[in-house]
């Protein structure tokens, strides 16, 4: 909340946002012209905090936290951003990165940002559809990458925006309602990014995001299916 007030009050520069991290952040035409979470936010942001607020997407498919210290300084630093919200850890997930490196990239990535003056807030992934692809190294290191994000984000006293905790109980109770918010086993599709930016901005203490009208009976029901399942992220 103090963040936002900073953000809210800062009026005489451009505050940028930078989202860093892998497919999940990063424009594509796989999202059919729908808005992914990274666009909802901006919306938001500009709309209840003032013109002055700017969201850059660096989100690119692939990527790892150790990829994410290749680029750093090309995109996210060079933007002297307020705030870099980082999401990543399935990629390392996939290729096998043990748990103890990806957190070490990870923790060099929170450091680089704050040094050069952002705050950088840790976002979880939702759930994937673990049943779908059943490899046992994955299913065991994403979940222990998310926590990784956690135990960060408590030693550091960061901002944590933690979607799993959201989206795996309602994944677990309902898997048939959960894939109508997934474009494949692995990323959300235009709803799911509807509820991820939900979730953002109860975090952030932004009011809730309007749901378009032909989406209204899905988002509307798997929110309320998400909320029975887990709480609302507080601000």
């Amino acid at each position: 909340m103090r963040s936002i007030e900073r953000w809210r009050n800062n009026t005489k520069g451009a505050v940028r946002i930078v989202a860093f991290g892998s497919s999940n952040t990063e424009l594509t035409f796989a999202n059919e012209g729908k808005h992914n979470w990274v666009d909802w936010l901006y919306v938001s942001l500009r709309a209840h905090l003032g013109r002055h607020m700017h969201v850059i997407n660096q989100g690119i498919s692939g990527e790892t936290a150790e990829m994410l210290l290749e680029r750093i300084d090309r995109d996210a630093v060079s933007y002297r951003p307020a705030a870099v919200i980082v999401t990543i850890g399935g990629n390392d997930a996939i290729r096998g990165v043990p748990t103890e490196a990806y957190a070490e990239h990870l923790r060099e990535v929170c450091r680089i940002l704050r040094e050069h003056g952002a705050e950088p807030i840790l976002q979880t992934y939702y759930c994937p559809v673990y049943h779908q692809v059943n490899w046992e190294d994955f299913n065991r290191r994403f979940p222990a990458n998310m926590q990784a994000n956690r135990d960060l984000a408590d030693e550091l006293g960061l901002m944590l925006i933690d979607q799993y905790i959201r989206f795996e109980p309602l994944y677990r109770r309902h898997p048939d309602e959960y894939a109508k918010l997934m474009r494949d086993w692995m990323h959300v599709n235009h709803l799911g990014n509807w509820l991820m930016a939900q979730n953002i901005c109860d975090r952030l203490g932004l009011p809730a995001l309007p749901v378009p009208a032909d989406w209204s009976p899905d988002a509307d029901r798997l929110l309320a299916l998400m909320d029975e399942c887990a709480p609302r992220l507080q601000p």
